[in-house]
């Protein structure tokens, strides 16, 4: 009975955890979005330019 301690309560370090690696992982993806978009947009404009010659 004198040693016996309740664990600590570590549930909201794990939330904000779980926020944080999600919230990274959606900025990681919407910037391979906006990545893909750019390069689309330069394959456009290149093919353009060779169509043109």
């Amino acid at each position: 009975m004198l040693f016996e301690q309740m664990s600590p309560d570590t549930v909201k370090y794990m939330i904000a955890g779980y926020v944080v690696i999600f919230s990274v992982m959606a900025i990681y993806l919407l910037s391979l979005f906006l990545r893909w978009r750019n390069l689309q947009r330069d394959l456009r404009t290149l093919e353009e330019m060779q169509e043109k010659k």
